[in-house]
């Protein structure tokens, strides 16, 4: 039995093959890739239907990662592999703060 995707993992998907179509019709037509109509692209092509609850809000967070990711001039092709080292928020996961919680009496392996 497959797991199924979640929201997230969906619209990742379809960012994904968005960008990829995106990316081919502007290296035929010659043109430059733009952010801005990048994201238009990518959002005529809304997979969820109805645009309210949670789905639309995941796939609005996923939207605003375009931009960060064109801005590094990587080629369509390696955004879900940029897009799982970030967070929602488009922070590398290496730069995220993890608190911990030490009690006292605690040993600690580093």
């Amino acid at each position: 039995m497959q797991k199924s995707l979640s929201w997230r993992d969906h619209a990742i998907n379809r960012i994904s093959n968005a960008l990829l179509e995106y990316e081919a019709q502007c290296a035929c037509l010659g043109e430059e890739i733009n952010p801005k109509d990048a994201r238009k692209w990518v959002n005529d092509r809304y997979p969820f239907g109805i645009r309210e609850c949670s789905p639309y809000k995941i796939w609005l967070e996923e939207l605003k990662l375009i931009e960060k990711f064109l801005k590094l001039g990587e080629p369509a092709k390696y955004y879900p592999h940029w897009r799982n080292h970030v967070t929602s928020r488009g922070e590398s996961g290496s730069t995220r703060k993890s608190k911990a919680v030490v009690y006292e009496g605690q040993l600690s392996l580093f």
